[in-house]
């Protein structure tokens, strides 16, 4: 499917509106909530059962050339993702991964779980 700016910046917006979403959950779920940096943002409740983390990476890519007659100089995004992970009260986790970069922007990881399921054990779609 051939992403148009809008339908590029539609997904874009509910990307956010997901991201902000899930830290206005972890900040009303408990007022003790730890903000912490550790290749990410993190945030957890106190008592640990409640994780939120914020996080993504940049790929860059650049090109220079001294010769004009073969290439051009340039450079682009090869990825530019942001994620949102979690764990809810240490039995539901859940990820979600954007990425923007090359004009196809979309969803890459996305999965929720739960642990201890009866008869299944643990459960990750």
């Amino acid at each position: 499917m051939k992403k148009t700016p809008s339908n590029f910046k539609s997904n874009t917006a509910i990307a956010i509106a997901m991201t902000a979403a899930m830290g206005v959950t972890a900040q009303s779920a408990d007022n003790d909530i730890k903000v912490t940096w550790k290749d990410s943002l993190r945030l957890e409740t106190a008592d640990g059962k409640n994780k939120l983390r914020i996080g993504g990476r940049i790929h860059w890519d650049n090109a220079f050339s001294s010769d004009d007659d073969y290439m051009t100089d340039g450079d682009t995004f090869r990825r530019a993702r942001l994620y949102v992970s979690g764990q809810i009260q240490e039995r539901y986790d859940f990820k979600m991964q954007y990425d923007f970069a090359g004009g196809d922007a979309d969803f890459k990881d996305v999965y929720f779980g739960i642990k201890g399921l009866p008869a299944l054990g643990n459960l990750r779609v």
